[in-house]
């Protein structure tokens, strides 16, 4: 892949279903967190806070016409591998406005300004402590058991792989 949009375009294509504008920016941010916390070759992809959560803004500038219509992938769009492509099968389970709201509770968006843009170490710093370890479920996963209600634990697995084939994606 050649840069931030080749790598959205991958984005998706793997995410095989329903993708507006607004989540697409929100499976690019966590498909490039997953792949670089797991130290996987992917273009660099600059983000910054908006209102609505990360956005890359080569993406933004391709895609801002299409509104919330569903986008159609690239022909030329590379598959996505790895900790990329399981991030895109976890976080594809979510809504637009669940992605929405679930980046709005991940450090490097929580801490930077709006309009700012979001420093790559905080990225990578904070996926990969979450994502070693136990992998948790997204919190706006609505009809999983992830959510940890009245002290019932949350969905967890050993790898983000491993936590999407649990949950069937």
């Amino acid at each position: 892949m050649k840069d931030a949009l080749d790598f959205a375009q991958s984005v998706l294509a793997a995410a095989m279903a329903d993708v507006t504008h607004l989540k697409l920016q929100k499976l690019t941010f966590y498909a490039y967190g997953a792949a670089v916390a797991a130290r996987q070759s992917v273009p660099f992809v600059q983000f910054q806070h908006w209102k609505h959560g990360p956005v890359c803004v080569p993406v933004y500038e391709h895609f801002k016409g299409a509104g919330s219509t569903t986008l159609v992938p690239e022909v030329f769009a590379e598959q996505l591998s790895g900790a990329a492509r399981d991030a895109v099968r976890v976080y594809g389970a979510l809504s637009a406005w669940q992605l929405r709201e679930e980046s709005h509770l991940e450090a490097p968006w929580r801490d930077t300004e709006l309009g700012q843009d979001i420093p790559n170490e905080l990225v990578v710093e904070h996926f990969r402590a979450k994502f070693s370890g136990r992998v948790r479920a997204p919190m706006n996963l609505l009809g999983s058991w992830s959510l940890a209600v009245d002290g019932l634990p949350a969905l967890t697995a050993a790898t983000l792989g491993e936590l999407a084939s649990a949950l069937g994606r």
